[in-house]
């Protein structure tokens, strides 16, 4: 039946039994019809309810009904609010005195146990105030504080253990999915803590990198500081292009020019070179766009001038088969001169490297499976690639993968590689979707410093510990690692108010 006659039809009944005189069943409705509406549209008004009694026992002038709870239950939920982010700004404060506390205390003193203690209780306290993650969290920590003895005391095998592997997927954690704010404030720490350290060693730091002395931190080794300059400069330079404030960009550009002069300073070709190199690769994802625009135009420019390189490659080939088969001349010289701008100490350097990345890839195919789970912890320096395999008394192989490979075979270096080739595709994945990102969404500004500065974090730590491995037995340099891996993996690129 329609709509309508459904209507029609319910109106006549009801019509017709108010016209029969039929009771209405609520005492408190009467009918009343109107003069200016047909017979059948009666209608029917409602009196107002009569006063409720008061139960016995019920307290006169306060309703029964629940209500007045509200007011108590808003007042808790604002007392518990203001409670949570009371601990919350506890939490970060404390966070922040501890991680430049780690950083300071290795310029002071040459015991690192102090150091490992306060990035220990860092580790605690983001773990257990993280409420998604949390079984996994509570499990981590768990794990840290039976093995305390171990990262705080420096005990276990050197130079690394299965309680360093344990420290970084732990900083990882840590870091994952955390706010782009938060992740500006860890970088204001780590590049406030290393303006710290040098200005309480100025005069020393200074002497160092004026008259081309290496210089190390009192707790640390050359490269281990050079590693520590090189991410406390980008955390500087990316700090002082988020800062808003003269103040801040004041403070951030000293931290910038501390944390070079300490580069300097160390005099490291890894903390140098693979700074650059991550910032430029870095750059090549966040200006994805423009360079293939300048890639097309340099295409169209090449093609018109391809006669001319090749008259230019022509003749720079003749002057090098020159130089070299000449018996006088520029030939002798030339190695002499290489020598002499690459030092001898440098060339040595990398001719033992090369054979300990030599020895360190065979090792798992030596038999007694070792091909699955490697040598062991400690056993690859100490009594396999000794100081007379290699020609130098090396702790480690100064590549993270080798070091893993020979360690602990191919079921270890399997679940690296796939970690690496996880975050790093997580951040080719962050280029590519914030480049669609129309300018409502996301600012062409913030986008740009999200992907140079987690672009800038990974690659400089990958690059460097894929030559030089500084962050062995060092509790705060693998906590760093762990921790800025987690980088791209930041909730937004938005920028964060404050400084």
């Amino acid at each position: 039946m329609p709509h309508g006659e459904r209507k029609t039809a319910w109106a006549s009944a009801s019509a017709r039994g108010l016209a029969e005189g039929d009771l209405v069943e609520n005492d408190n409705e009467v009918p009343c019809s109107c003069s200016d509406r047909p017979s059948w549209a009666t209608t029917t008004v409602t009196e107002p309810p009569r006063a409720l009694e008061r139960p016995s026992g019920a307290k006169p002038g306060r309703r029964n009904d629940g209500m007045n709870d509200f007011p108590s239950q808003l007042c808790g939920s604002v007392r518990r609010a203001g409670l949570v982010r009371g601990l919350a700004a506890l939490s970060a404060l404390l966070q922040s005195i501890l991680l430049m506390a780690s950083i300071v205390l290795l310029f002071c003193t040459q015991d690192r146990q102090i150091s490992s203690a306060c990035v220990m209780a860092w580790l605690l306290i983001a773990l257990l105030e993280r409420p998604s993650p949390r079984p996994w969290s509570m499990a981590i920590a768990g794990m840290l504080m039976l093995n305390v003895r171990q990262v705080i005391l420096d005990e276990g095998t050197l130079p690394a253990s299965h309680m360093d592997g344990v420290l970084i997927i732990a900083a990882f954690v840590c870091g994952h999915r955390r706010s782009s704010f938060w992740w500006a404030r860890c970088a204001a720490c780590v590049a406030i803590a290393v303006l710290i350290a040098v200005v309480i060693n100025l005069e020393i730091v200074f002497d160092f990198a004026w008259f081309g002395i290496e210089y190390h931190a009192q707790a640390l080794t050359k490269n281990q500081t050079a590693l520590l300059a090189g991410l406390g400069s980008l955390c500087a330079l990316f700090s002082l292009q988020n800062a808003q404030r003269w103040s801040g960009r004041g403070l951030y550009g000293m931290a910038l020019l501390a944390n070079l002069v300490l580069l300097r300073a160390a005099d490291s070709r890894a903390g140098v070179l693979m700074g650059v190199v991550a910032l430029g690769l870095a750059g090549l994802l966040a200006e994805r766009g423009r360079l293939v625009q300048w890639a097309s135009k340099l295409a169209r420019g090449v093609r018109r001038a391809t006669p001319l390189l090749c008259v230019a490659l022509l003749i720079l080939m003749i002057a090098s088969a020159l130089t070299l088969w000449l018996p006088s001349g520029l030939g002798p010289t030339l190695p002499t001169s290489l020598d002499h701008w690459y030092g001898e100490e440098n060339l040595e350097n990398d001719a033992s490297r090369l054979k300990i990345y030599s020895c360190y890839l065979g090792l798992p195919f030596t038999g007694n499976n070792r091909f699955i789970w490697g040598v062991g912890y400690g056993n690859a320096w100490s009594r396999l690639c000794t100081a007379k395999e290699v020609g130098r008394s090396l702790s480690h192989s100064h590549n993270l993968v080798l070091q893993v490979w020979a360690e602990t075979g191919i079921l270890g270096v399997a679940f690296l590689l796939t970690s690496l080739a996880w975050i790093l595709l997580r951040v080719i994945l962050n280029s590519m979707r914030l480049s669609g990102k129309r300018p409502s969404q996301i600012t062409q500004e913030s986008s740009q410093l999200f992907l140079w500065s987690s672009g800038s974090y990974v690659y400089y730590l990958l690059l460097f510990n894929m030559v030089e491995l500084g962050m062995v037995k060092v509790p705060l340099l693998m906590f760093l690692f762990g921790l800025f891996l987690a980088s791209p993996f930041q909730l937004d690129g938005r920028r964060p108010s404050g400084v």
